[in-house]
């Protein structure tokens, strides 16, 4: 806005932040002029704002979500400010202090914690911790030629970030709300971690264009949910892994329900597990476990602390990977192996222990119930107390 042509309109901000009327060089910031009213009554000029709404509708959803707005951006800090007719003070600050970042082939790891301190009589601080994978990827020539009017950049910088100091239950009624991003926040999604991508937007910058109004840029999209992402969010899996992170929690498709976003990147991502090199698996009953790709596991639907079966488990310790029922499922549809009593019994044949020697009754009793499911599975072995193989 040139000062010399609405010098009323800009008035009111001088000195505000380090903003200056007479200043003729550029202001490093934006300030927002809004026309509020005390007293909101019937207005000719359509739907009016009064303080209230303003702290209400806009002011409190920002503050309760800043910290969003510092995972995929160089923003380091944010202050809230509350400004009286005596005095402008800091009611809150929200900053980012990077602890970590490292480079494994083509994929960027940065682990940072996001401050949030308030101010005032019940001033408080929260600590969130988080780890972000990132990467550099093209679309093909032909779709980006398509796209020509969008004036995307090349290459493009995919981005994941999982929480890390909060465990996620898909059963709990009030799970953590994650997003797609681009950049900034958009729409919710029905995964456990953040994904930021340079997607093609609405008109409104809300919504993840998927319609047929724009065909070419509703593949991009897709290719960016279906074909670039996954392969990034089986490196934050691993990677999560190699930082001491148990990573069940940011496994995608645990949610009851999903999105049209979220199942683009889910099914991929099952779609491509088995062949995948990325060691996102950590065995259960091992005594020094390490990372496994998918070709070296067996899965196995988590079990209750005081299942009998879980000695049987710790004897032998198979190469068993314990994850939720809804999540074996989607990885056995994927081609990869569950446990079945045919493969236990097989391990019992093989292995050098004489498992019955081992196990009490109630954990022996527990081994025939599962290997029985098929009575030839229990043909040669010796699980009878006293007997030897």
């Amino acid at each position: 806005m040139d000062n010399r042509m609405y010098p009323d309109h800009i008035k009111p901000l001088d000195g505000l932040y380090g903003f200056a009327v007479s200043s003729s060089n550029n202001y490093q910031g934006t300030l927002f002029r809004l026309a509020l009213q005390r007293h909101v009554r019937d207005s000719s000029l359509g739907d009016a704002w009064d303080i209230r709404r303003l702290r209400e509708d806009l002011i409190k959803p920002f503050e309760d979500r800043a910290q969003e707005f510092l995972l995929f951006t160089s923003i380091r800090k944010i202050k809230i400010y509350h400004r009286t007719s005596r005095e402008t003070v800091c009611t809150r600050t929200i900053s980012s202090e990077l602890t970590e970042e490292m480079t494994v082939a083509e994929f960027k790891t940065k682990v940072f914690d996001v401050i949030k301190c308030s101010q005032g009589q019940m001033a408080k601080t929260k600590t969130q911790h988080w780890h972000v994978v990132s990467t550099l990827t093209s679309c093909d020539l032909e779709v980006s030629q398509s796209l020509i009017k969008y004036r995307l950049r090349s290459p493009i910088t995919l981005e994941i970030a999982a929480r890390t100091d909060i465990k996620h239950d898909a059963k709990k009624e009030r799970r953590p709300v994650f997003k797609f991003f681009s950049s900034l926040p958009l729409k919710s999604s029905h995964l456990p971690v953040h994904i930021s991508a340079p997607f093609i937007l609405s008109d409104d910058r809300r919504q993840v264009r998927l319609d047929n109004l724009d065909p070419a840029a509703a593949n991009y999209n897709r290719w960016l949910l279906s074909t670039a992402v996954p392969p990034l969010y089986m490196f934050l899996l691993s990677d999560l892994l190699e930082h001491s992170h148990d990573n069940i929690s940011w496994w995608p498709g645990s949610a009851r329900e999903e999105d049209e976003l979220s199942q683009l990147v889910t099914s991929s991502f099952y779609k491509n597990l088995k062949t995948s090199q990325q060691r996102v698996f950590l065995p259960s009953y091992k005594d020094e476990p390490t990372p496994l790709i998918s070709a070296d596991i067996v899965l196995f639907s988590t079990l209750n602390d005081n299942d009998p079966l879980n000695q049987v488990f710790r004897l032998l310790k198979p190469p068993l990977v314990l994850l939720s029922p809804q999540l074996v499922g989607r990885a056995h549809d994927a081609g990869l192996t569950k446990l079945t009593p045919a493969y236990l019994s097989d391990l019992i044949r093989r292995s050098s222990i004489n498992t019955a020697a081992h196990l009490q009754f109630k954990e022996l009793n527990r081994l025939l119930e599962f290997l029985g499911q098929d009575a030839d599975n229990l043909l040669g072995l010796h699980l009878l107390p006293g007997t030897g193989k």
